[in-house]
């Protein structure tokens, strides 16, 4: 769901100034959203990848 489909009576009374603002704040909060996304994922890779070692090292796959 995009943040327009859910506002509040604020933005409402937003001019545009205001809402151009707002929608370049919203833009780079949902980039860094993503950003740590792709982070967590690849720390995730990485866990998987030590785990899978130590499971071979303990004679375990």
């Amino acid at each position: 769901m995009h943040q327009e489909d859910m506002h509040g009576n604020w933005r409402d009374k937003a001019n545009d100034e205001e809402k151009q603002r707002v929608a370049v704040l919203e833009a780079r909060i949902e980039r860094r959203k993503q950003l740590i996304q792709y982070d967590r994922d690849e720390k995730t890779k990485i866990m998987r990848r030590c785990i899978r070692r130590v499971r071979r090292e303990a004679g375990l796959e």
